[in-house]
């Protein structure tokens, strides 16, 4: 009896070991000749067990020592062979694990002694049933290992399944590149991107013609055909460069819904050539770099332009904008997510749908309508207008000015004589206004319900703080007007700039 647990125990360690080597991804200079010759110790086992039923009866049985015998000279086979997925060792050996278990029943049937009871049939209903088992899996084994495709599949849902328990083992994602396409681009000319699956890329280059070419990551799976899936899916999607006059438009195609694909369209352009850029509906962001023309964007995820001469229109981005030296008038509209404009030489309309706008170094004139957003300005040579929803703050403006906030406070601080009038509105928070202690100006503040401070500026009439509307002079008739509306916050006017900063 110790025998026969002690070699069936022995059977079991061996095929777990030998698992866990046949499926081991690095393998060290030990760990080969192990993973090369471990299954002749399972074939041991099942000869020591056979010879044990003939000598003692002890199994009492000849099919598990055959059946592990067999076991044992196909993984040998297979590693030979070179042959690593289960599915398919199975499906190619499978006869020889059948023919094992047939040939244990026969011999157990006609090596039967007296002592051992009533004689039972070699192939009954159990034991048919596992024949019928082994033959119909392994035929089923044989032709999944065939389609190499639908095995890739299975393992990328497989490994979409993991992802979305969090788990991201066994993912892989290949990067297949699609030749370049080359095209003539004239100045003036356009191109239209439409609908790309993924990111696009545009930047300006030193070379003559235009070139376009496809980036594609597939997410195939984990499994041995990992790379041949990857490859076909990837071939069913295209981009085509096709004429209309003087447009070129680029369009990304695909035979059939694929989902495992993320296509990142590049365009290279030539940099000194004035051309208009139109992307439209992309699926993931969109950047764009030293180039000289109008350009717009229409949905996409986020959008990043940089260093652009010309004209620059966003409509409808999702996730946040950011441009950075655009020499030329910048239009922002619909916007969700955080905005960040910076050296803007030209006007800037902004329309901002939550979210935080800073905007900075802008030479023109600035209007932002942020609808549930927070607003920073610095900077501003134009007229700025800014109607928000939340906090409002504006320093080193030049022209006129005009906020209007519903939930936020407003800080206002310039550091020089004012260009224009100034006026604030706020429903409920803060107005704080900081001005030159030696600039000229005509104020008009009123709080229904707060308070109005008034620091610094000796020479204006009236008290120091009041709850009422205080209206004072502080220059002539033609001095710029401070006017300050809050329905429930403070107020508070205080110096700031150059003034204050030489009196510390």
């Amino acid at each position: 009896m110790q025998r026969r647990y002690g070699t069936v125990m022995l059977g079991a360690a061996l095929l777990g070991v030998g698992a866990l080597l046949f499926l081991a991804v690095e393998r060290g200079a030990p760990a080969q000749w192990l993973m090369r010759f471990w299954p002749l110790f399972l074939v041991l086992a099942g000869t020591l067990r056979v010879a044990g039923y003939f000598l003692d009866r002890h199994p009492r049985s000849p099919v598990g020592g055959m059946m592990l015998t067999a076991v044992g000279g196909v993984l040998l086979a297979a590693g030979l062979r070179g042959d690593r997925a289960g599915l398919q060792v199975f499906g190619r050996y499978w006869f020889w694990l059948l023919l094992a278990f047939v040939a244990g029943r026969v011999l157990l049937q006609y090596t039967r002694r007296p002592e051992s009871g009533r004689r039972t049939r070699a192939f009954g209903l159990g034991p048919a049933l596992v024949m019928l088992l082994i033959a119909g899996g392994g035929l089923a084994a044989n032709r999944l290992a065939g389609d190499r495709l639908l095995l890739a599949r299975l393992q990328s849902r497989f490994d979409r399944a993991h992802v979305a328990r969090g788990d991201a083992s066994g993912s892989r994602i290949p990067v297949l590149d699609d030749a370049a396409q080359s095209f003539d681009l004239a100045p003036g000319g356009r191109v239209v991107i439409a609908n790309p699956l993924g990111n696009v890329e545009v930047r300006g280059g030193a070379q003559a013609r235009a070139q376009a070419r496809l980036i594609k990551r597939v997410r195939a799976g984990g499994g041995p055909f990992r790379d041949e899936a990857a490859g076909e899916i990837a071939r069913k999607i295209h981009l085509r460069v096709e004429p209309d006059r003087r447009t070129w438009r680029l369009l990304v195609t695909a035979d059939e819904a694929v989902g495992e694909v993320e296509a990142t369209l590049i365009l290279e352009v030539p940099a000194l050539v004035a051309a208009s850029i139109a992307v439209e509906n992309a699926q993931g962001a969109v950047k764009l770099a030293q180039l000289r023309g109008d350009h717009t964007i229409r949905g996409a995820a986020r959008a990043e332009v940089a260093d652009n001469l010309g004209r620059v229109t966003i409509e409808g981005l999702r996730s946040g904008v950011q441009l950075t030296r655009i020499q030329g008038d910048v239009r922002v509209s619909k916007a969700a997510g955080d905005v960040s404009l910076r050296e803007i030489s030209g006007s800037l309309v902004l329309d901002l749908l939550g979210g935080a706008a800073r905007v900075e170094e802008v030479t023109g004139a600035v209007r932002v309508t942020a609808e549930d957003g927070s607003v920073e300005a610095e900077e501003i040579n134009g007229g700025v207008r800014i109607e928000a929803t939340r906090d409002v703050s504006v320093r080193n403006f030049r022209g006129p000015l005009e906020v209007v906030t519903r939930l936020g406070a407003i800080d206002l601080a310039v550091n020089s004589e004012l260009g224009g009038d100034l006026k604030a509105t706020s429903r409920g928070g803060r107005i704080r206004v900081r001005l030159p202690e030696e600039s000229s100006f005509r104020l008009d503040a009123s709080t229904s319900s707060g308070r109005l401070r008034l620091r610094g500026f000796e020479d204006l009439a009236g008290p120091r703080e009041e709850k009422a509307t205080l209206v004072t002079s502080r220059g002539d008739a033609d001095a710029p007007l401070v006017l300050l509306r809050s329905l429930d916050g403070e107020i508070l006017i205080e110096p700031g700039g150059r003034a204050l900063a030489s009196r510390r």
